[in-house]
């Protein structure tokens, strides 16, 4: 009995050696995939990761895409609960990334969106680990929820391209003090920062004070204490306009910025 255990105990470690030595797996098509699989390559040929491509892969540790890569989309809950995710290099050939896509990727600590356009509802929602979200400055439109109870963000500078902020999109933040928003007058979405306790500043940079879906604000009505411990800052000739301003007004200080947002 020792000798079999010694045995077992040689071959398990020698089987965990050869994974820990395996080379990535390259992705040239999606109809076989290695649900094991710890660092996946994508190849450049691929255009599109189609949608629950990776769900549940809870193995996957690192995705990279090939240098040249043309692939435009991530489609929907492609690394759905992809638990072990801890990066992804997205290329620049990406513009959209579809609902739910990095939902639920619990260890993901960054996130560079290149040349992303476009977020899908839920994205990265529940990444509470993710910390650092670089957007790109061609972002057009945040879905719903986007980065919903993603606990580790503490800081969200929404570029001014962005004519589409949706409902809830930063709800649950609790981590998150400082944000930017896009300074133009498109509709906000309503609740945007719901329980976003953390927050001690908000950078809105148009002078037009924009409206909220849904006649709402920014916060849950029953979150008065945000409006008390948050700072709004506004360009200099648009604060008496935002004092008087449904919505914007429930600030108790609004400000003046001295310098630029970003």
């Amino acid at each position: 009995m020792e000798f079999l255990r010694i045995l077992y105990t040689v071959a398990f470690v020698s089987v965990m050696a050869f994974a820990a030595m395996a080379d990535p797996v390259r992705i040239d098509s999606f109809e076989r995939m290695d649900a094991l699989a710890e660092e996946v390559v994508i190849a450049k040929e691929v255009k599109a990761v189609p949608a629950f491509a990776f769900a549940e892969c809870v193995n996957l540790r690192s995705v990279v895409f090939e240098q040249g890569s043309r692939c435009r989309s991530i489609g929907e809950c492609a690394f759905y609960r992809c638990c072990s995710l801890k990066e992804i290099e997205l290329p620049p050939s990406l513009s959209e990334i579809g609902k739910y896509a990095f939902a639920w990727c619990e260890s993901m600590e960054k996130v560079h969106l290149v040349n992303v356009d476009k977020i899908g509802a839920l994205a990265f929602a529940y990444c509470s680990s993710l910390k650092d979200v670089e957007f790109s400055e061609r972002l057009k439109s945040v879905g719903n929820n986007a980065f919903s109870c993603c606990t580790s963000l503490e800081e969200a500078l929404i570029p001014s391209s962005v004519s589409l902020l949706e409902s809830y999109a930063f709800s649950g933040c609790t981590s998150l003090r400082r944000a930017v928003l896009p300074g133009n007058p498109s509709l906000l979405g309503e609740l945007i920062f719901s329980g976003c306790k953390s927050l001690e500043e908000i950078v809105e940079p148009s002078a037009v004070p924009p409206k909220f879906d849904c006649e709402s604000f920014l916060f849950d009505p029953d979150e008065t204490g945000c409006y008390a411990k948050c700072r709004l800052f506004v360009p200099a000739k648009a604060v008496p306009t935002y004092r008087k301003t449904r919505g914007w007004h429930l600030f108790s200080d609004i400000s003046p910025y001295s310098k630029k947002p970003y």
